[in-house]
């Protein structure tokens, strides 16, 4: 159910058949007509921080438990949908630079390996009043921590590695390294998954997921002598 104070957008949503209540969100009463007090999730788009605030407290008031994905324009901005409980923020000017970026290092000749860690570490050091454990919930911090810990890096197998034209499940990856391949990337096509019997190629771009110390052991094997097939 979504809610809207823009009679123009009302309109085309019901001609759509998509569920929508006209009014103010700040107001208790729209927001019972939108179901808020059953909500298992509430996203919120609201980009002016004082109108997110009042809908922010309403929703709690009503349903405490509910989770909120709620739009972010500013560092401070998250810092206050932090203290309010909010699970998780989005700040889409910034997702917009980052997209930004990551295409223009890609067209540079940046790895995508390390053009993926540049942006997820931006992302977390400006998404970390979300990562905290001010409102005292360990769980999610713990989550949060682990999700910051276990992170897939783009690593492509060069030319003359001594991993290509091999089969996964021969090289043991996970044994030798703790970390997993999750994805590959051949051309056009995506592999999801691959089994033991998948080798790879040079040229492909594969996801490699674990810490950051499984990741760094993986791109050793990269470089290392070719073990005996």
């Amino acid at each position: 159910m979504a809610i809207d104070a823009y009679p123009g957008r009302v309109d085309e949503a019901k001609n759509e058949k998509v569920p929508i209540v006209f009014g103010d969100a700040t107001a208790e009463p729209v927001l019972e007509a939108a179901g808020v007090a059953e909500a298992q999730l509430i996203v919120l788009t609201i980009p002016e921080p004082i109108v997110a605030r009042l809908v922010v407290e309403r929703v709690r008031e009503m349903n405490p438990e509910v989770r909120i994905v709620a739009r972010s324009t500013s560092p401070e901005h998250l810092e206050d949908l932090s203290r309010l409980g909010v699970y998780e923020a989005v700040q889409p000017e910034l997702e917009a630079g980052l997209e930004l970026g990551r295409q223009a290092l890609l067209r540079l000749g940046i790895g995508a390996g390390d053009v993926q860690r540049f942006s997820d570490r931006v992302r977390r050091e400006l998404y970390a009043p979300l990562t905290s454990d001010g409102d005292g919930n360990k769980i999610l911090y713990g989550l949060r921590r682990a999700s910051e810990m276990i992170e897939t890096d783009w690593i492509e197998v060069p030319e003359g590695c001594p991993l290509a034209d091999r089969r996964i499940g021969e090289l043991d990856i996970r044994a030798r390294t703790g970390a997993s391949v999750v994805a590959v990337v051949r051309d056009e096509d995506v592999s999801a998954n691959p089994g033991p019997g998948f080798a790879l190629a040079p040229g492909d771009l594969l996801a490699v997921l674990g810490t950051p110390e499984q990741r760094a052991a993986f791109s050793d094997l990269l470089v290392a002598p070719t073990q005996p097939r």
